[in-house]
């Protein structure tokens, strides 16, 4: 735990007065040729496009408020791509495994993932979480509304037009924008 501190206390030195906030935007499935087309389909929709994840990670007005940090193992993060501006990897060399993404969830401000293990680990932990899904979402989700009747700790945006994240992403950067302006102890 204390290489995981270390870790936190040299990104948070490094960008000063920043939240750290998590970012998870791509399923693994949808890679795995193993896997039948059902389960990869599935995955693709439940992923952001990385056009989209970097209209998150670019936006002007909270390139100032917030570092992003890449919740992925490194091998995903080689498929999926990524842009280096404003997202740090974890520790040295990555996420290897569950342990290392618990480990690092518990040093940030907030996380925002789509409709993953990562999504609902992050907000059991009691981290606020924000959960961007498509259309017809995991039930967790629930079908309609910004709140899950069963994981606390989770705001939801969803697509109202399949495939479509403009207005999820709209909605996103607004709750950052608003949850930079509240108070919180840094960790």
């Amino acid at each position: 735990m204390r290489e995981v501190i270390k870790w936190s206390r040299q990104l948070r030195a490094k960008h000063p007065g920043k939240k750290l906030v998590g970012l998870f935007w791509d399923c693994a499935q949808r890679y795995w040729s193993e896997v039948g087309a059902v389960i990869r389909c599935w995955a693709e929709r439940r992923s952001l496009p990385l056009t989209v994840v970097n209209k998150i990670i670019e936006c002007s007005f909270l390139l100032e408020k917030i570092h992003f940090v890449n919740l992925y193992h490194s091998a995903i993060t080689t498929l999926s791509g990524c842009n280096l501006k404003n997202i740090s990897n974890y520790n040295i060399h990555g996420i290897q495994d569950f342990s290392d993404t618990t480990a690092c969830i518990t040093q940030l401000d907030a996380v925002v993932a789509v409709d993953s293990s990562v999504a609902n680990l992050s907000a059991m932990m009691g981290v606020p979480t924000c959960v961007l899904t498509h259309t017809t979402g995991d039930w967790r989700w629930g079908m309609k509304g910004t709140e899950s009747p069963w994981i606390s700790n989770a705001i939801i945006f969803r697509q109202t037009d399949e495939g479509v994240w403009e207005d999820v992403i709209q909605n996103l950067n607004s709750w950052l924008l608003n949850f930079c302006s509240t108070d919180s102890v840094e960790k």
